[in-house]
């Protein structure tokens, strides 16, 4: 069971679309795809970024590509999806991941950007998960997909179910400002500084920036252009979670905590061979730093009453150890 909480992280204040218009719609599993040529990324920048809808986890679970230009290890370009966005550099492969888990039915506006020193995923505008990497971008002679794994396979389906609009893949790596900016829409692409490839699915698969060596070519039985029912002008702002939480602890027991989820008082107990001084610091999902403290403690109370709803992370640390929990608050 699952419960649609409010994403107060991911704070909105954007414009509506009026124009609700078409999204790429991949009803079910049928090996559908767009293939948009081979976009060849170089240098140490990129983005990629899309609205999204989506409504199952099938035929792989964590597996539902967003844009592809990878068919598997080692031959990965990059590689975008609703829960993290992996490229390969001359430095090896990597990839950044969040852990907020997007309700099917609903609509959110996602982002994964390299820079030459950091990957980075952005949910609605927020940047929620980066990890440090450099080096350029690895070229391979793959056909960029939208909407499942790059080449035609008849064995390996990554295909994305549910609804996809406004696809960007940028040579650039856009900020949060900027991303945020124009999620639903993007003015005079073909005047847009970095911009490789745009789509938006008003009944073509037309690469908007003008090159049209990138135009799409669409294939599976299923795929369609058409309305997006779930979507009503603006990205969501909640998120789910399974309320069947169980508690979470380290492994080692050095530092439990209950309950998880929490209501309003969570308590944290050391074990009772820690004699030093504990740091705790709460954030939440995008970083802010919500309290921190040093005590000698064997058991400690926590007050989570007045926080919103939402995922956070309780990292205790001495001159020992260090360990970081996920908290869930309802």
């Amino acid at each position: 069971m699952k419960e649609k909480i409010t994403l107060f992280l991911l704070t909105t204040g954007f414009i509506v679309n009026s124009a609700i218009g078409q999204w790429a719609s991949f009803p079910q599993f049928d090996n559908n795809r767009i293939a948009v040529g081979d976009i060849a990324v170089t240098g140490n920048s990129i983005t990629v970024e899309a609205l999204i809808t989506m409504q199952d986890y099938s035929p792989v679970p964590a597996a539902y590509d967003i844009v592809s230009k990878h068919y598997g290890p080692p031959d990965v370009s990059y590689l975008f999806r609703p829960d993290d966005f992996a490229i390969q550099t001359d430095m090896g492969l990597t990839s950044v991941s969040h852990d907020i888990p997007l309700c099917f039915d609903s609509t959110y506006h996602v982002a994964g950007t390299y820079d030459g020193d950091s990957l980075r995923y952005f949910i609605n505008g927020v940047q929620v998960a980066s990890v440090a990497w450099t080096g350029n971008i690895f070229q391979n002679s793959l056909v960029t997909s939208i909407g499942n794994v790059s080449p035609d396979p008849s064995d390996y389906f990554e295909q994305f179910i549910g609804y996809i609009d406004e696809v960007r893949i940028w040579n650039i790596a856009r900020s949060s400002n900027e991303l945020s900016s124009n999620m639903y829409d993007l003015p005079n692409p073909a005047s847009q500084s970095g911009l490789v490839a745009y789509y938006k699915f008003e009944g073509n698969y037309q690469n908007l920036q003008g090159n049209t060596a990138y135009d799409g070519v669409p294939s599976g039985a299923s795929l369609s252009n058409s309305a997006n029912p779930y979507y009503d002008g603006g990205v969501s702002e909640s998120f789910c979670y399974p309320i069947s939480v169980e508690n979470l602890s380290n492994d080692d027991g050095l530092i439990s905590v209950y309950p998880n989820p929490v209501s309003s008082t969570l308590t944290i107990v050391a074990d009772k061979n820690i004699t030093s001084a504990v740091e705790m610091v709460l954030t939440n999902m995008v970083g802010d730093v919500i309290l921190q403290q040093k005590r000698y403690f064997s058991s400690y109370s926590l007050s989570m009453e007045n926080l919103p709803s939402g995922f956070y992370f309780l990292t205790l640390k001495n001159e020992d150890w260090i360990r970081t929990l996920k908290i869930v608050k309802e």
